[in-house]
């Protein structure tokens, strides 16, 4: 019974000192409106559903939140990831093959001149009326596919 005391003691020390904080964010910085609601809009969106060939899907689409501190000089932005392990690699045509004709039928516009680095295939449309920037990258032996939101950019 002791040890129970004390571990609850403890346990409430340590939530007392801080050990459970929210992440820090961003001074001046904004999260998009509905962030909670957009989220949800990205994370529903069928190019999560896409398995390509030679794919191995790693856990669920994974949801982020804008404006956290990830380091001195770097911000999250809004967005939900998934990423794949690849028995093989994959080149911009294999992955176009794979995800433009459907994208683009679902409204995605081709956006490639706004292309993160190592991006193949760069997309862009309004999403609950915020611009978001769908990418489809493969560096090395896994592919990622991200929507994020880019309030402050316009799509095509």
């Amino acid at each position: 019974m002791r040890a129970g005391r004390l571990l609850l003691a403890l346990l409430v020390a340590l939530g007392a000192a801080g050990c459970a904080r929210e992440p820090e964010l961003r001074a001046g910085c904004t999260p998009p409106a509905g962030e909670e609601q957009l989220l949800d809009a990205y994370a529903d969106e069928p190019v999560f559903d896409v398995e390509p060939p030679g794919a191995k899907r790693v856990g669920k689409p994974r949801a982020e939140h804008g404006c956290r501190v990830l380091n001195f000089e770097d911000t999250s932005s809004a967005n939900v990831m998934q990423l794949f392990e690849l028995s093989r690699g994959y080149s911009r045509a294999d992955l176009a093959a794979v995800y433009d004709e459907d994208l683009r039928g679902r409204g995605w516009v081709p956006a490639e001149e706004t292309a993160p680095p190592g991006a193949f295939l760069v997309y862009c449309k309004l999403v609950r009326d915020v611009p978001a920037v769908l990418s489809i990258s493969s560096p090395g032996s896994q592919l990622q596919v991200a929507i994020r939101a880019e309030p402050q950019r316009p799509c095509p």
